[in-house]
């Protein structure tokens, strides 16, 4: 610390002369303080270091032959001492001394050291001018420490630290019992006893007595008796002479037990007051606040003990069960598996697992809320445990997965099962003012006696249940073995998937959109095409995998950086559009808007020269993180169509409530050149046309199906007999170029 030597004359330090004060560092008063076991230093005017003694080099960790010369004051004090060195600094300008607590910092560890003591201004002997700062402090520690140890030796003296220490490792049982006992040890004129709540939660139950003949005997709860008024009041009730006190005019405990003055303590449970614990004299007696005191803490223990055993309870609980729907969960499936498998294994019977997988979960669960999503799951549950068979497990592996397992159930009684499962969940469900109808697909797995699989059972019901996914929608399938190298089949190419994506081997090629009545090529439509290995992966396959997997945001991504990079190689195309299609997984994902627009941008091509395609699905719902992405494109200058036209269901409504859309694009499958197609094709160039929307058909392949179009309005046309898609390198042939 630093002070002005303007400061007014102070009173020397340590109480001893100025003369005095100015010799510190010689003679006798030098020696002595060498042998303080203070710390001891003086400063000079510029925070220098002028010394320190042996005591101050042992608290702070300086070599006793360390040169301490130029060595700052300042920086013997920890951060917050620092910080605060300006009030320091302050105060001793001030009154010519600080006296206070403060931290020094030890010089090799950092550790800060609390001290007590002061600074106090060093006057010339004769002129008066300061000339230094000398500071002594004391090291807090020791005593610090001396009363922690103090305090724990009197806490470890007392019955209730003992009582407290058995409470560590004693159940309420156990513990109840020792507290009896150790408490008469001590009271032994008293008796002493716990009662806890019968299930009715009217009554009192002896469970724990100093007499051991009071054991089960019951006492009402009302506030006429000690013991009921302290379930009653939830606090310490007292009585020392219940004869004559007016406050108790049942008298039929107190005289069944023979006591004539009583303390009792509610015990507080989990749930509110679970008993009482008390003391009872066949005398009048006084009872002090030195009984109450220890009374109430060892009821407060029995409570924690009780409280603890509870959430053990319901720990043990939690970790083995699904806290929405308190189904069992996937560790307790796997020992109730393991369990049931080992019991075939010993009996030569079959255990059945039946993994179950609810379809459009997550389109649900995005479009309607989690709420509902998770209502949806507890009306599941509820559902399986009612149609499940007595005995059989019903769990929930997590996420929208449920798995029955039977024991002594063969193939046939599994699969009639399935269908039982799938009837019960198909039943209408009404949630949020909404009338749901739940769709599964079920996986059924058997092992047989000894036979058991080498492949765990639920991985083998989980293989079965995606073979249902791929094959239909809302089946079960049994397992066999041609399912696992179907899956190995599907790991592969997920995995060689990833690598793809990470190393950009997937490409774009183009297909040409035509318009109908010029010819010219208007637009091209971006496909992703993936070569894995020499084989080109039909687009339909490596696409599923990514939406299984979650990579389709990868794939998405990747194929929009890869047409902004082709664009820029075909030259001037400005009045080119180029469309690229989204997921529904992408469009309800947060953000999604944001990352097109930031994509193109970095090609710095116009906006308006792309266009996302969506399927006719994706319109349905109100899912507020899609409708906000197609906003935000449609925003920006993107333009969106809308793939599939006339295969689904609600969209003309969707297209008067959510007017986005600037292209409706006809699925292939309308394109027959028959009458009836015909009329819809004409159906649906007329819907686009009165909003004011472009139409193109889609999978035209004959010169027949391109003049029925031509006929009909339709704006543009893509397919094979127009142009195939081919690679970047061959766009500007295609544009005639």
């Amino acid at each position: 610390m630093t002070a002005s030597s303007s400061t007014p004359t102070a009173s020397a330090p340590f109480g001893v002369s100025e003369s005095t004060a100015s010799r510190l560092v010689t003679g006798q008063l030098s020696a002595l303080i060498e042998m303080s076991d203070d710390f001891v230093a003086v400063s000079n005017l510029d925070d220098s270091l002028s010394y320190l003694n042996a005591a101050g080099r042992r608290l702070l960790g300086i070599a006793a032959d360390a040169d301490l010369r130029g060595v700052s004051v300042l920086g013997l004090f920890s951060a917050a001492a620092r910080a605060r060195a300006a009030e320091f600094d302050a105060e001793l300008a001030q009154q010519g001394s600080w006296r206070g607590t403060t931290a020094l910092r030890h010089q090799h560890t950092a550790e800060d050291i609390p001290v007590a003591g002061g600074c106090y201004l060093v006057r010339h002997p004769t002129t008066g001018t300061v000339s230094g700062i000398a500071t002594v402090f004391r090291d807090l520690r020791p005593a610090r420490d001396a009363n922690r140890v103090l305090r724990s030796q009197v806490a470890a003296s007392h019955a209730v630290a003992r009582f407290n220490q058995l409470a560590l490792t004693c159940g309420v049982a156990e513990l109840s019992t020792e507290a009896v006992r150790m408490i008469d040890a001590l009271y032994p004129s008293l008796m002493n006893g716990i009662l806890q709540l019968d299930p009715t939660g009217t009554t009192l139950v002896m469970t724990a007595c100093t007499e051991p003949a009071f054991v089960g005997e019951t006492a009402p709860i009302d506030k006429t008796s000690v013991t009921g008024r302290a379930v009653v009041l939830n606090r310490i009730v007292a009585s020392h002479d219940i004869a004559n006190d007016p406050d108790f005019a049942d008298l039929t405990v107190a005289e069944s037990y023979g006591r004539q003055s009583m303390l009792c303590c509610p015990i507080t449970g989990p749930d509110g007051v679970w008993g009482v614990f008390g003391f009872s004299s066949s005398q009048p007696r006084v009872w002090t606040d030195d009984d109450q005191t220890f009374v109430s803490a060892i009821a407060s223990t029995l409570g924690a003990v009780i409280r603890r055993e509870a959430l053990q309870l319901q720990l043990e609980h939690q970790a083995l069960h699904d806290p929405l729907t308190s189904l069992p969960n996937r560790a307790l499936l796997g020992a109730t598996l393991d369990r049931a498998l080992v019991a075939a294994a010993g009996r030569e019977t079959a255990v059945a697992a039946l993994l179950l997988d609810l379809d459009d979960f997550k389109l649900i669960n995005d479009t309607l809320g989690h709420d509902v999503g998770d209502q949806l799951l507890q009306n599941v549950a509820l559902r399986l445990r009612e149609t499940a068979p007595a005995g059989a497990t019903v769990a929930r592996l997590g996420g929208d997965e449920f798995v029955v397992v039977c024991e002594a159930m063969a193939e046939p009684q599994a699969e009639a099962l399935a269908e039982r499962l799938q009837a019960s969940l198909r039943r209408e469900m009404e949630l949020a003012g909404r009338r749901l109808v739940v769709r599964t697909s079920i996986g059924v797995a058997v092992a047989h006696g000894r036979a058991l699989p080498e492949d765990p059972l639920l991985g083998r019901a989980d293989i079965a249940m995606y073979a249902a996914k791929r094959e239909r929608r809302s089946g079960y399938r049994l397992f066999d073995v041609s399912m696992l190298e179907e899956t190995r089949h599907q790991l592969g190419l997920a995995q060689r998937l990833r690598t793809a994506l990470r190393k950009g081997h997937i490409e774009a090629h183009y297909q040409p959109i035509v318009d109908v009545a010029t010819g010219r090529v208007c637009a091209l439509e971006a496909l992703a095409r993936w070569t894995d290995e020499g084989r080109a992966v039909a687009p339909d396959e490596f696409i599923a995998v990514a939406e299984q997997t979650g990579m389709i945001h990868d794939l998405g991504e990747v194929v929009l950086r890869r047409v902004v990079q082709d664009v820029q190689t075909w030259g001037d195309v400005e009045e080119l559009r180029v469309t690229v299609n989204a997921s529904a997984a992408e469009l309800c994902r947060e953000g999604f808007a944001e990352r097109t627009v930031a994509i193109i941008g970095e090609g710095r091509h116009r906006l308006d020269r792309f266009g996302i395609e969506i399927t006719e699905s994706m319109l349905l719902g109100d899912d507020p993180v899609t409708l906000g992405n197609l906003r935000a494109l449609r925003e920006a200058g993107i333009s969106l169509l809308i793939d599939d036209f006339g295969t689904g269901y609600s969209s003309l409504g969707y297209l008067s409530r959510f007017p986005v859309a600037d292209v409706l694009k006809i699925d292939r499958s309308l394109l027959d050149c028959d009458e009836r197609n015909g009329r819809v094709v004409a159906a649906v160039v007329g819907v686009g046309h009165a909003f004011d929307l472009r139409v193109c058909a889609e999978g035209v392949e004959t010169a027949e199906q391109l003049r029925m179009l031509e006929e009909l309005g339709c704006d543009a046309a893509q397919g094979w007999h127009l142009g195939r898609p081919v690679p970047s390198a061959q766009v500007p042939s295609v544009l005639g170029r």
